[in-house]
């Protein structure tokens, strides 16, 4: 396999991985209510309260579902960059929490959720290079199609 397709496959499975993590963190929001002042806010736990626990689920389900459909089609540009955006989002509220407003302490949490954007955000950035273009085409299913279509 060329690097293309290797690097390509990498990004796809590390959006796939962030996608899981975002929907058991959103789950977790649903199931419990003092998620966001104990693992979070926890500088502030007012801040934390059950209605915005639950804005906060639907936020990581969204986020989850722009990752994942962008590990589904990677060629899609659009969602690429939307999916870049999301990390680059998540990275800077969580950094800004943390320090320019702390309402956040260093914490676990904290920590994977710049850890998993912090790693995300170059990786996104050298796919751009990868992923641009879309794959070749594969001939065997254009051979198959032709012999269906006739």
């Amino acid at each position: 396999m060329n690097a293309k397709v290797d690097f390509t496959y990498l990004v796809r499975v590390w959006i796939t991985v962030v996608s899981v993590v975002n929907v058991g963190d959103s789950l977790q929001c649903f199931i419990d209510n003092s998620l966001l002042p104990r693992r979070i806010y926890t500088l502030t736990p007012d801040y934390g309260n059950p209605a915005f626990g639950r804005i906060y689920g639907i936020f990581l389900f969204l986020l989850a579902a722009l990752r994942l459909s962008c590990a589904i089609d990677i060629h899609n540009k659009s969602l690429y960059n939307l999916t870049f955006l999301s990390f680059a989002l998540t990275f800077g509220n969580t950094f800004l929490e943390t320090v320019l407003y702390k309402t956040a302490d260093v914490n676990f949490t904290v920590l994977l959720n710049l850890t998993l954007s912090g790693i995300s955000i170059p990786s996104l950035l050298l796919g751009f290079k990868f992923v641009s273009e879309e794959p070749a085409p594969d001939l065997e299913s254009d051979k198959f199609l032709k012999k269906k279509q006739s």
